[in-house]
């Protein structure tokens, strides 16, 4: 009985844990328009650390999905306040969905090293052109 005392607990504290890295990506993802996605992995990453059935290749798929629902929350958030003009930002759009497509693709053939260097570069250098920009 103290044994599914304990695992009820366990995923209780597993599901606090997974709304709070939600909630905390989505404010991001929604406040600067990008960075939620970054926290998913770094999240994740944490959250499973310690469990082998999820890999590399799985958190940057799951955050894949996340980050869809997180963008098109503050999307509609912006197409009601009307920040937001999708005829400005069409072809962008548009452009992004074969790449989109070709990143998926990737993600099947590079090793979980090389995704990770590519997330590291790829951060480092958003965080280096931001603040050269200020």
């Amino acid at each position: 009985m103290n044994e599914k005392i304990a695992l009820r607990s366990e995923a209780k504290k597993r599901s606090m844990i997974f709304a709070l890295a939600g909630i905390l990506s989505g404010i991001v993802n929604g406040l600067l328009g990008t960075g939620g996605g970054i926290l998913t992995v770094l999240f994740l990453s944490k959250i499973y650390a310690k469990d082998s059935s999820y890999s590399t290749k799985d958190i940057f798929a799951i955050t894949l999905c996340s980050s869809v629902i997180m963008s098109m929350a503050s999307l509609l958030f912006y197409l009601s306040s009307g920040c937001f003009s999708v005829s400005d930002s069409a072809l962008y759009m548009l452009a992004a969905v074969p790449g989109g497509v070709l990143g998926a693709i990737l993600l099947e053939k590079l090793s979980s090293k090389t995704m990770k260097l590519i997330f590291a570069l790829l951060v480092v250098w958003a965080g280096i052109s931001m603040m050269i920009k200020l």
